[in-house]
């Protein structure tokens, strides 16, 4: 009887064992992979590189951040909140601030749809 009760906590264990490892794949894949596919809430700074004004979507400005900050083309709509010295107006002002969520451009061009290419919303920023 003994014998037979020890066998169950072996199984047990070898069964929350097998569990255990797969809580450890799925949590490590989650951290390998989640940085992809989620764009959320982050903060942004740096020079201004390039300023394109948007007349098909956004009705806004995409900006190109450089270093030091992360680096990359953020969209500036007609909701965003400019603070310290108000809006940018040159290439090489200072931003810093907070972006959201991608937004995807897309409009009719022609026969067909055309997406143009976007990039995080720029909640808010603050200019040099």
């Amino acid at each position: 009887m003994l014998k037979n009760y020890c066998g169950d906590i072996i199984q047990v264990m070898k069964k929350r064992e097998i569990i255990s490892y797969l809580i450890i794949v799925a949590v490590f894949l989650q951290f390998l992979l989640l940085p992809y596919s989620l764009k959320a809430m982050g903060p942004f700074g740096g020079p201004i590189t390039m300023i394109h004004y948007e007349t098909n979507c956004f009705e806004g400005q995409r900006i190109e951040i450089g270093t030091p900050g992360p680096r990359g083309i953020y969209v500036s709509t007609y909701s965003t909140k400019a603070y310290a010295n108000g809006k940018y107006s040159r290439v090489g002002q200072l931003l810093l601030g907070m972006s959201a969520g991608y937004l995807t451009c897309t409009y009719y061009c022609g026969t067909s749809i055309c997406e143009a290419q976007g990039g995080p919303a720029i909640l808010f920023y603050g200019s040099s």
